[in-house]
């Protein structure tokens, strides 16, 4: 309890004035208690309690919910990212934003209210809540070493005006936290499909490690760590890549992307 205590004043103390984005892989909660349920627990009560001590945590909620034609009912509708964020979207579901296709749970008192007002909203826009992780230099971190899941990227290629994305909009209805219906839109920074190109950010994630910019929050002897890239630097870094190769972040339609397996450093 000692070791676990320390981990929770430790993110608290990182992300007090930096708020991170966590993305999570349940294999990264195996050594935290014997089960599944158990491993669940300890999370929401990591992340709950460090957010208590003055930490600012958001984590991933996405949805998709207008690119799939359905109503986004932001206390109800799933959450499509992994098992961790669906067991906490359920916990906290009043700590859930409005954007309907990318969704947050909101752990912060630094992160603005606006983020919970039913409006249009722009996923990756200046205004929205990555826009507000960048205003405050946050950070991009992952539970299990999934760095390449990282969806805060596309904000990064807005700024940098990378070709092969462009916002379009998607409307439909939001069901607030009283059950009431609205009408919404949504816009998205999204791949042009006919670029030839898709995602792939297995490169980038390498590519930090080897430069040394991935910080790792732990307590020796405790079985639980993140990973975390500060924001600002991420830009930078991106756009020197970008700069030398346009496409640094993507992959041909046709082209196999294996997974890079951090936790063992090898593709399989």
């Amino acid at each position: 309890m000692l070791m676990k205590s320390e981990f929770i004043k430790l993110l608290a103390q990182k992300t007090r004035q930096n708020p991170i984005s966590i993305h999570i892989d349940v294999v990264g909660l195996l050594r935290i208690a014997p089960t599944n349920d158990a491993r669940l627990s300890e999370l929401s009560d990591i992340i709950s309690q460090a957010s208590c001590q003055g930490g600012n945590i958001i984590i991933p909620a996405y949805s998709y919910s207008y690119t799939k034609n359905e109503d986004y009912d932001i206390l109800h509708t799933p959450s499509d990212v992994g098992v961790a964020a669906e067991y906490l979207r359920s916990k906290f579901a009043d700590k859930r934003m409005v954007d309907a296709l990318f969704s947050y749970l909101v752990f912060a008192d630094q992160i603005s209210k606006k983020h919970f007002e039913i409006k249009d909203y722009e996923s990756f826009g200046d205004d929205s809540l990555i826009g507000e992780l960048f205003a405050k230099d946050g950070y991009v971190g992952s539970i299990g070493g999934v760095l390449s899941y990282t969806t805060e990227v596309h904000f990064l290629e807005r700024l940098l005006g990378v070709s092969y994305r462009y916002n379009k909009s998607f409307t439909g209805t939001i069901i607030d936290y009283t059950g009431k219906k609205h009408k919404q839109k949504i816009t998205f920074y999204c791949r042009k499909l006919d670029s030839g190109l898709r995602p792939n950010l297995l490169r980038l994630e390498k590519d930090l490690r080897q430069d040394g910019l991935v910080e790792i929050f732990k307590i020796d002897g405790y079985g639980f760590e993140m990973e975390a890239v500060k924001i600002k630097a991420l830009y930078e870094y991106i756009g020197r890549k970008i700069r030398e190769n346009p496409f640094y972040l993507c992959s041909g339609i046709n082209e196999p992307i294996p997974r890079y397996d951090a936790m063992a450093g090898r593709k399989r």
